[in-house]
C-alpha cells in the first residue's frame, strides 16, 4: 500500500493493519517512500503508488457467510455514489442488537471499494480478502468494479511476516510481530468492550447478501487498527452480521464520504488454492530499518526480570521470539555525530530487544509482549482505561477492532503488553497468572 498520512509511530505490531489500510487508498496524487516496520522511511526502499488526498483512512474488513451466498456484479465504470448513507436494505430488529454468535475460522471476501478524492470523484477497485485464522492473511486489488481487472498489489501474512507485493515489483518482506492478520477484523472478541467504551454506537439494522447486519457507528474506518468514538463531521458506518464480519461500510471525513465498502461475495468455507499464503521474497534486513524475529527456547527464561504467563485453557504456546528493531534515537544520533577530523561516524547503539510469546486457541489467539521499557510498543490508542491488576499495579487496557491489548508495567523498567482475541475481563484474568521466572 502507498504510506498514508500519520504513519509516524514506531509501533511494528500495527503495522500488518496499517499495510493493509494504505493499501487500498486509490489515489492519483502524491507519491510516497514505504516505511519500515516501525514507521520511519526504509533507505533507498522502492516508491509505491500515490496515498490519495482524503482526511479518513478507508475502510474494508471482512469474515462471513456459511457458503458462497451472494455476487454482486456492477459496470466496469461504476457512476459514484456520494450519499453517505449505507445500501443495505433496512430490516425491523427482533430482540435488540444482532449478537455476533458464529465467527468462521477461515472466510473469503470480495468487496467493491469505492474511494473518494476532494471533488467528491470516485476510483473503484476490486479486493479480496482469504483469512485462515488466527494468523494467515492474503489481499490482492484488481483495478475496476468487480470482478476487477489488472491485478494491482497482493498484501500476505503469515506468522511473524507481511509481504507486500505491488505488480510488476518484487515483494517487499518485513518481519512483525504475531497477531491478527491485515484485513482480520475481530470484532467477535472485542464488541462488548467497544460499546462498554461508547467507542461503537448501536444503530440500525440492515440487510446485504440475504445476511442481515448490525449498523454501528465509530469513529474511524475498523481497517485503521484505532479506535475512537464518533463525532458528527467524522465516523464510520459498520454494518456487522452475526458471523462478525463487516458487510458494509461508509467513511465519513470532514463531513464529506470519504469510502464506501460493499461485499460482493462471500464464503466461510472457501478451499484456498496452494501456496495461497506463501511469502516470496526476503525479509529486509534490520541494518536497512527491518526488524528480526527469531524464535527461541520456551522451557528456559531469556533473561532476568522476565515474567511467565500461564496460558488460559485451551491456549497451546506455538513459540517464544526474540523481536529485534532499529534503535531510531541511536540512528539519529549517529547521523549527528561525525568527526569533522575524521570520515567515521559513531557506531549506532544495538537494535531494541523485546520478547514475545505466541499462544492460539482455534481461530483466537494471545500475545504477550515484553522487555525493557524502551522496547515498549507505543500505544495506537487514548481511549483506554485504567485497571487495577493487584501485584502487577495499574494497567491500561485499551479495546481494539483486532484485539484487545492489556499493558502492565510489574517493575521499573520493564513492560508487558499482552494483546489477542479476550475480552477486558478475560485479558485482566490471565494478566493474574504472570509470575516472575526463577
Amino acid at each position: 500500500m502507498a504510506d498514508r498520512k500519520g504513519r509516524g509511530t514506531t509501533e511494528a505490531r500495527v503495522r500488518r493493519q496499517q499495510a493493509a489500510a494504505d493499501r487500498r487508498r486509490q489515489g492519483r496524487q502524491d507519491e510516497a517512500q514505504p516505511a519500515n516496520a516501525h514507521g520511519a522511511p526504509r533507505p533507498g526502499a522502492r516508491r509505491r503508488r500515490p496515498a490519495l488526498r482524503i482526511a479518513a483512512a478507508l475502510a474494508v474488513v471482512g469474515i462471513l457467510g456459511l457458503a458462497v451466498v451472494g455476487i454482486f456484479r456492477s459496470s466496469g465504470s461504476s457512476s459514484s455514489n456520494t450519499s453517505t448513507q449505507l445500501s443495505g436494505q433496512l430490516v425491523a430488529p427482533s430482540g435488540g442488537a444482532l449478537t455476533v454468535a458464529s465467527p468462521p475460522t477461515s472466510y473469503r471476501v470480495v468487496y467493491e471499494v469505492q474511494s473518494y478524492d476532494d471533488t467528491g470523484k470516485a476510483t473503484t477497485s476490486t479486493e479480496e480478502i482469504n483469512i485462515r485464522r488466527p494468523f494467515d492473511g492474503h489481499i490482492s486489488s484488481k483495478a475496476g468494479a468487480p470482478p476487477g481487472g489488472a491485478s494491482q498489489w497482493d498484501l500476505v501474512n503469515v506468522l511473524g511476516s507481511i509481504s507486500d507485493t505491488t505488480t510488476g515489483s518484487a515483494a517487499d518482506v518485513t518481519r512483525v510481530p504475531p497477531g491478527s492478520p491485515a484485513g482480520d477484523i475481530r470484532v467477535d472478541a472485542t464488541l462488548a468492550d467497544l460499546l462498554d467504551q461508547r467507542l461503537f454506537v448501536t444503530r440500525e439494522r440492515r440487510q446485504l447478501l440475504g445476511r442481515e447486519c448490525q449498523v454501528y457507528r465509530t469513529g474511524q474506518p475498523l481497517e485503521s487498527a484505532q479506535v475512537s468514538p464518533p463525532t458528527d463531521n467524522d465516523y464510520a458506518d459498520a454494518c456487522i452480521d452475526a458471523s462478525g464480519l463487516m458487510l458494509e461500510e461508509v467513511s465519513v471525513a470532514a463531513g464529506k464520504l470519504a469510502l464506501r465498502t460493499r461485499a460482493v461475495e462471500v464464503d466461510e468455507a472457501p478451499q484456498f488454492p496452494d501456496g495461497l499464503f506463501s511469502l516470496q521474497g526476503t525479509p529486509t534486513p534490520i541494518g536497512q530499518g527491518g526488524a528480526e524475529l527469531v524464535q527461541i527456547d520456551a522451557a528456559t527464561s531469556p533473561t532476568r526480570g522476565f515474567w511467565q504467563l500461564s496460558p488460559p485453557s485451551g491456549y497451546q504456546q506455538v513459540g517464544r521470539y526474540l523481536l529485534r528493531v532499529p534503535n531510531p534515537t541511536a540512528a539519529s544520533a549517529a547521523s549527528t555525530t561525525t568527526s569533522p577530523s575524521a570520515s567515521t561516524t559513531t557506531p549506532p547503539a544495538p537494535p531494541l530487544e523485546s520478547y514475545v510469546d505466541v499462544f492460539s486457541s482455534g481461530a483466537g489467539f494471545l500475545v504477550v509482549q515484553q522487555g525493557v521499557s524502551g522496547s515498549e510498543p507505543q500505544s495506537q490508542s487514548d481511549q483506554g482505561t485504567e485497571v487495577d491488576l493487584g501485584k502487577l499495579g495499574k494497567g491500561r487496557f485499551n479495546p481494539g477492532v483486532t484485539g484487545n491489548t492489556l499493558v502492565v508495567h510489574p517493575a521499573a523498567g520493564w513492560f508487558v503488553n499482552l494483546q489477542g482475541t479476550l475480552s477486558s475481563a478475560a485479558l485482566t484474568q490471565v494478566s493474574g497468572t504472570l509470575s516472575l521466572a526463577g
